[in-house]
């Protein structure tokens, strides 16, 4: 019969261990989205706990939408990911929107902190349950924690850390079966949980389960072992073929495709193999012994097993290093890399597993100088390699590469040659370039310091109790209360200190933070808010605390925009159709479809002359402004109603003619009301107007349009400039007509009865006074007032 594995001194060492561990990872702390792949499970992770869904909505602009639905109101791209990182990571999404002080996306990113720590807990437990010492197995999980690639990796949103700890849990659970003699109902339970949970985190851990049948194998003179062989392989088959099922009718929710096996063989992944195989088993700059020299412990370790009749673990440790290493070579084609990442990526998840292939040598370390010494230089090693990838972005390594580079990160060179291996570079660009730190970042090293004690004291405590077995209630209390208490204080203390000045946040931008409670306000959780550009993304995955509010979805960087006055756009064009990117105008086009209205927060105004803001243009000429709420020059949210505009390009003739003429030049063609003349309370009023003038004009002259009841009183007006700044008089051509749209909101409790259209132009003067054009044709009210040819009934 298995064991326990706790009791009350081992509860103690691993509370130590995981605060040891998570002050260490804490260090290196970044919260900066690394790649495509963290912003797409970072969306993934907002979408659910905020709506539900896995939608791809604050990452829009870098996954926009590609099938359009006009049944659909929201035709966003699905995160396509499996969910068990989405669901797990859910929570500290949560805590944040809870807790004030703190960010979304930087409460987030603890997630793989907790995962490496916790990862290094199971490995003690693990070389327990295997039969050695918890001198040598704290060993073993310290050199895992510190030593291999966990570390950098503790700093990201990658899932592999999350497929390592399930894939880790799972082997200790079959083994701890294994040695119970597969009689315990409950951990019978446990592993057919922890597989399903295992391809919950990853689909391709399928290529882990041949491994994992090889640990459960029961001894061969076991009289029962064909029995407990053939239960694991249908078990195995089961839950193969539950998720093949689902991966092949799409039903699994936010998954797509991810479970479609005939999906992940690429075309020219032949082309590929033998450079990735390279990389991943020999390259010493790419290979997962390369990267986590430690891990070539396990070639003696393994050795010395087969030679003690215990060849379960090396051949489980073969199986799995070979399936890993020859399944991503052969399935992801060109992508074998992993992206923008530390290598071996995609081999994460067999690392712990090589680690309890040199238990037999940690074992002996304890007893023998000479492999004491080699185990220290490789991880002192092992530790410089850790730290080279944790303290800057990885992106600046392709940077310092030679020109025969190209700027790859799998550059051959830098995966083989001792030149330019990713160890030797980084420490060289240290002091250049800023840490990729968050504490760095803000600033505040007293976070780092404080840490580190964390990790001091943690470590003292773990030889403590090894050394003299405390179990006084003083020591207990240490243990179970003081230093995880200290840990969570200056973890938050760090995140509310990130929180507010984390400049790659905007977490300076008071602009911002003070259209929060606007959007709150003003916007209803059926709502959809648009971000003109992705600058400001970053600030809403971080603060973007929204309650009933409008959804927000990022908009790329449109071919017509020009983001600053030295940039110029990809295209100049009065076309505001050709300034947007395909994708964001079919989205456009497809929202007003299903929402009433559309909110727009843009990253530009009026008073930069060189903004051209093409979303905000485009919108203006197809649909009608309400309002336009600003909290900074470029920070202002306008409200759409969505009811459709008249073509701006293409002229026909106005519904309603006027005889209006403004001045000497300027003359009001006529008008379209869109909806008709027949309104009720609450309703959107939309009127286009058709303005001709007959020389250059030079005033920047504003429209103001009053809605007056019968007698002439005041009920609603909006004064804006042409085509809502986009179309000013000072740009007008002689004969050609000037589309103008205006709109106005009529009052909840606007009473029944009949309605006047006025109308006005007038400018400013260098005074700041109102220099109003007087009428000079058509019916008008005084000099500068003309009315329009129109009468509004409210029902």
């Amino acid at each position: 019969m298995a064991q326990p594995l706790l009791n009350q001194q081992r509860f103690g060492l691993l509370v130590l261990l995981f605060t040891l561990l998570a002050s260490v990872y804490l260090i290196s702390y970044s919260a900066r989205t690394e790649s495509t792949d963290t912003r797409r499970y970072f969306d993934a992770v907002s979408s659910f706990a905020d709506y539900g869904d896995f939608a791809l909505d604050l990452s829009a602009w870098q996954f926009p939408p590609f099938s359009f639905d006009k049944t659909n109101s929201l035709p966003l791209q699905s995160a396509d990911v499996e969910p068990l990182q989405v669901i797990l990571a859910a929570p500290l999404y949560l805590i944040a929107q809870a807790v004030p002080g703190i960010g979304l996306l930087q409460t987030v990113y603890l997630f793989n902190v907790l995962v490496g720590a916790a990862a290094g807990c199971v490995l003690f437990l693990y070389a327990l349950a295997l039969g050695y010492t918890e001198r040598t197995a704290l060993l073993v999980a310290l050199a895992f924690g510190v030593g291999t690639v966990i570390l950098p990796y503790s700093k990201t949103f990658f899932r592999e850390p999350l497929v390592l700890l399930v894939l880790l849990t799972c082997g200790l659970l079959i083994e701890r079966l294994r040695t119970g003699g597969y009689r315990s109902l409950p951990l019978f339970a446990a592993v057919f949980l922890a597989l399903i949970a295992l391809l919950l985190a990853k689909a391709s851990a399928l290529l882990a389960f041949p491994a994992l049948v090889v640990i459960a194998l029961p001894e061969v003179g076991n009289a029962r072992w064909r029995r407990v062989l053939a239960v694991m392989v249908i078990v195995v088959g089961l839950i193969v073929g539950l998720f093949l099922v689902l991966g092949f009718t799409g039903i699994l929710t936010g998954a797509g495709s991810r479970y479609n096996v005939m999906r992940l063989f690429s075309d020219d992944a032949s082309s590929y193999l033998v450079t990735a195989l390279q990389a991943y088993l020999l390259s010493v700059g790419g290979s997962f012994w390369g990267t986590s020299p430690v891990l070539l412990l396990a070639l003696p370790g393994m050795v010395l097993l087969v030679r003690q009749r215990q060849g379960r673990y090396p051949l489980a440790i073969l199986l799995l290093v070979g399936a890993f290493a020859f399944g991503y070579a052969a399935l992801n084609g060109p992508h074998w890399f992993g992206g923008l990442s530390w290598p071996p990526r995609f081999l994460i998840p067999v690392v712990p597993f090589v680690m309890l292939g040199a238990l037999p040598i940690f074992e002996r370390m304890r007893r023998q100088r000479g492999w004491a010494i080699v185990g220290a230089l490789l991880l002192v090693y092992g530790v410089w390699i850790q730290i080279s990838g944790a303290t800057l972005a990885w992106t600046v390594y392709p940077d310092a590469l030679p020109p025969e580079a190209h700027g790859l990160l799998e550059w051959g060179g830098g995966l083989n040659d001792l030149r330019y291996l990713r160890w030797v570079i980084v420490p060289t660009l240290w002091g250049t370039i800023p840490l990729d730190i968050a504490w760095s970042v803000i600033k505040l090293p007293g976070v780092m310091i404080a840490l580190g004690a964390l990790a001091l004291a943690a470590g003292m405590g773990l030889v403590r109790r090894l050394r003299f077995r405390l179990d006084s209630v003083v020591s207990r209390r240490a243990v179970l209360v003081v230093l995880p208490l200290l840990l969570i204080v200056v973890t938050g203390y760090g995140l509310h200190a990130v929180y507010s000045d984390d400049p790659r946040a905007l977490s300076e931008d008071n602009t911002l933070y003070a259209m929060l409670p606007i959007l709150e306000t003003e916007t209803d959780a059926g709502d959809v808010i648009l971000l003109s550009s992705p600058r400001y993304e970053p600030f809403f995955a971080n603060s973007g605390k929204l309650h009933d509010a409008g959804r927000v979805i990022a908009l790329p960087l449109q071919y017509g925009e020009q983001p600053s006055p030295e940039e110029e756009p990809l295209i100049r064009s009065q076309n505001p159709d050709v300034l947007l990117t395909k994708e964001t105008n079919q989205l456009i086009i497809n929202l007003a479809l299903t929402h009433e209205r559309l909110w727009l927060l843009v990253d530009g105004g009026p008073d930069l002359w060189w903004s051209v803001r093409p979303v905000e243009r485009f919108m203006s000429s197809h649909y009608y402004v309400l309002r336009v709420i600003e909290t900074g020059v470029s920070t202002r949210l306008i409200e759409y109603s969505t009811i459709s505009a008249p073509d701006a390009i293409a002229y026909r003739e106005p519904e309603h003619l006027t005889d209006l003429a403004f001045g000497d030049h300027i003359r009001l063609a006529g008008l379209d009301i869109l909806m008709g003349v027949t309104y009720h309370a609450g309703d959107v009023l939309a009127l286009s107007l058709y303005w001709t003038t007959d020389v250059p004009l030079a005033a920047h002259d504003t429209v103001g349009l009053y809605l007056r009841d019968a007698n002439g009183a005041p009920i609603a007006q909006v004064d804006e400039e042409p085509g809502n700044g986009f179309f000013p008089t000072s740009g007008w051509q002689v004969g050609v007509p000037v589309r103008d749209n205006h709109a106005m909101r009529l009052a909840d409790d606007l009473p029944p009865g009949n309605y006047q259209l006025w109308i006005k132009l007038y400018d400013f003067a260098p005074d700041g006074s109102v220099d109003d054009l007087p009428v000079t044709a058509g019916e008008h009210v005084d000099d500068s007032i003309g009315i329009l040819p129109v009468t509004i009934h409210v029902e």
